[in-house]
């Protein structure tokens, strides 16, 4: 697989609330080939937009969001 574009972003401090809502916004989008993983204090979810573009954002206790955007070309 080859990437033509990938963004990588962590952010600290962010609070609980707002990333659910982050999260259910980008599963609105980021429908096809998903996965959701929940452990204590942890969530992970990933997704493709069906146009090449996939999304994978991590949350841990510790309010440390952490987002990978990649763009596939193939």
């Amino acid at each position: 697989m080859e990437t033509e574009d990938y963004i990588g972003i962590s952010l600290e401090g962010t609070p609980e609330d707002e990333f659910v809502d982050f999260l259910n916004k980008i599963k609105k989008t980021f429908t096809k080939d998903s996965y959701e993983v929940k452990s204590d204090g942890y969530v992970s979810y990933g997704g493709g937009n069906g146009d090449g573009v996939t999304v994978s954002v991590i949350y841990d206790s510790d309010e440390t969001l952490s987002i990978s955007i990649v763009k596939v070309v193939e």
